[in-house]
């Protein structure tokens, strides 16, 4: 089955996402989470494709860390 409009999650690793002077300087931990992550290969490898229809529209989340990612990734 083909699909007009994905909407997409992935698990992006934000394990650096998180900055500033709080965490560069120690005073803070980064937040763990409660589920695996993937690298940006790996989402890219996600058959979206194969599931969607000539004309879809994805809705893909992202981060602002992986922003600029996304437009290779979809």
């Amino acid at each position: 089955m083909k699909y007009r409009t994905i909407v997409a999650d992935p698990p992006w690793d934000i394990s650096r996402s998180f900055g500033g002077a709080n965490w560069a300087k120690g005073e803070r931990e980064r937040p763990d989470l409660d589920y695996p992550t993937m690298t940006l290969d790996e989402i890219a490898a996600i058959p979206v494709r194969d599931l969607a229809a000539k004309d879809a529209h994805l809705y893909l989340w992202t981060t602002q860390r992986h922003l600029r990612d996304t437009y290779w990734i979809a």
